[in-house]
């Protein structure tokens, strides 16, 4: 998975579909990720053989691989 500056961002491990409806990916740690992460359907921009784009910055995905925690 390439991000928007062109960076890896991580593979993709599994597509997740609802009802038939693809509604996001697993991606698998690599660079910005510290673990597997739900990428939403929102974010994919367009792929490749070789390579699937998400419209994501760094921000975005620092933002995305925040636990919230508990109060």
């Amino acid at each position: 998975m390439i991000g928007h500056g062109g960076e890896k961002l991580g593979t993709v491990q599994d597509v997740l579909f609802d009802d038939g409806e693809l509604v996001g990916i697993v991606v698998r740690a690599n660079g910005f990720f510290a673990g597997d992460m739900v990428v939403q359907v929102r974010f994919l921009d367009r792929s490749d053989d070789l390579a699937l784009f998400v419209r994501m910055t760094s921000d975005d995905v620092k933002r995305l691989s925040e636990t919230p925690t508990q109060a």
